[in-house]
């Protein structure tokens, strides 16, 4: 449990550190350059990602609670809805004159979505900890980069592409996810 609680405490500390930071990290950026930076960032991105899933891999899932029940229809719309979202984070969309961080609110929505199907203590480690960066995120980053100017209208054709690339991208993983986390979640 120790490297799980490691390897997302790394994730948190890494993606959280530019916006609660960010003199320091301008400090450090003129210090190394931006390559430099970038690339430190992404090994520890990879090492962060490479101690959770050996944590993971190495805890026991002792069960905490059990809503699966309950959240298993929900979540299947969740997830549904953080796909949208956080495909509308990558493309230009109209969702995004709405909402000001859909990316991270589509990680926030993954999390819960699966909190609510896995009450084992390294689930919520890895959702709870994921959702609470998401969440934490949002909030520094609007503190440091001040008020929102809210994007122009796009075409909705642009939303109708993002749309359809999450439903492929909602189809893919019903059929994958057994395979990136051994959890089947359609029976085959």
């Amino acid at each position: 449990m120790a490297f799980l609680v490691l390897g997302v405490s790394l994730w948190f500390f890494i993606h959280i550190f530019p916006s609660i930071f960010s003199k320091l990290r301008l400090h450090f950026l003129d210090l190394i350059g931006l390559k430099i930076y970038q690339a430190i960032f992404s090994i520890l991105l990879l090492t962060s990602f490479a101690i959770i899933i050996y944590g993971w891999k190495n805890t026991i899932p002792l069960t905490i609670y059990d809503l699966s029940d309950f959240g298993k229809q929900l979540n299947w719309v969740l997830m549904f809805v953080a796909l949208i979202l956080f495909m509308s984070g990558i493309h230009p969309t109209n969702l995004k004159r709405f909402i000001r961080h859909p990316m991270l609110l589509g990680v926030a929505t993954w999390a819960f979505g699966h909190l609510l199907v896995n009450g084992d203590i390294r689930s919520i480690i890895l959702f709870g900890g994921m959702g609470a960066w998401s969440l934490l995120s949002i909030v520094t980053i609007n503190r440091r980069d001040g008020d929102w100017l809210k994007p122009k209208k796009v075409p909705i054709k642009k939303d109708a592409i993002t749309i359809s690339i999450a439903i492929i991208m909602y189809v893919v993983l019903l059929f994958v996810h057994p395979y990136l986390s051994g959890v089947k979640i359609i029976a085959i």
